[in-house]
């Protein structure tokens, strides 16, 4: 049994060993594939938790388990699917290379169409990989992969939106209008999120919110603005820094008496 044992520890070391390097080309290749060996070593891992006291009363020797396997195993594990999803972050963010800054969006049909269609194609990407994992990975690693993919997006967008030194109306709208047509109303859908799954959003694709908020914000007035925030206390300055907000009203409207006194209330 003893022997039997060691024998076991050999052969999860030599899994440990070789399956990263043996699967390598597979697993960069195909998104499949990062899934299935992410789910290789979890799967291994959960049993060498128990399996020493399944088996204990075989050994004569006592406290020997497989326990000390199981970090080592989740770890790589880990590693296996953020190197994925690293990879499949960038890119989506590829999908908008083209789009180095977002000023002057507006200026002509055949812009605001390539600007249209690089959103959609990266909602198309995460919904492709959406149905490569679905049936691979347990629903609540799904969710989280699937939600933090939307995330990348998301935060992309927001963080072009306020490097925008000057935003004139026509961008605003178009701005707007692209963000709340294919991010917040069409890739829930896109997705197939259930309706549980779209409750959660705000949890899991941490700045769906804040994204709301600067769609609102787009097309909202000064004085809207300035309501919104709440003096510090409303659903806007739960999303937004006072710095970003003074930066948006500042890109938004002219430079005036009646803008100088929006940005003193946005304390």
């Amino acid at each position: 049994a003893i022997q039997l044992y060691y024998t076991a520890r050999d052969m999860i070391e030599l899994f440990i060993a070789t399956c990263t390097s043996y699967h390598q080309t597979s697993v960069t290749q195909l998104p499949r594939n990062a899934a299935i060996q992410h789910n290789n070593y979890m799967y291994v891992a959960h049993h060498l938790l128990t399996v020493g006291h399944q088996f204990h009363c075989r050994i004569p020797v006592n406290g020997l388990t497989f326990i000390d396997y199981v970090p080592r195993l989740r770890k790589l594990g880990e590693d296996c699917f953020l190197a994925e999803m690293d990879k499949q972050s960038s890119s989506i963010l590829e999908f908008l290379q083209p789009f180095t800054s977002f000023f002057d969006i507006s200026s002509n049909a055949e812009k605001q169409e390539e600007f249209d269609r690089a959103i959609r194609q990266a909602i198309l990407h995460i919904y492709n990989l959406s149905k490569a994992y679905s049936e691979i990975l347990p629903a609540d690693v799904f969710k989280r992969c699937q939600c933090g993919l939307l995330n990348v997006l998301v935060t992309e967008l927001i963080s072009r939106t306020l490097q925008l030194v000057d935003i004139a109306v026509d961008d605003a709208t178009v701005l707007h209008n692209i963000f709340q047509l294919q991010i917040i109303e069409k890739s829930p859908v896109a997705l197939s999120l259930t309706q549980e799954q779209e409750n959660q959003l705000p949890s899991l694709c941490t700045n769906w919110e804040k994204l709301k908020e600067l769609v609102f914000v787009l097309q909202a007035s000064q004085n809207d603005i300035v309501t919104r925030w709440g003096k510090g206390e409303g659903p806007l300055a739960k999303q937004f820094s006072v710095s970003e907000v003074k930066q948006l009203i500042r890109a938004l409207f002219k430079n005036t008496e009646r803008r100088s006194e929006s940005l003193t209330k946005i304390i």
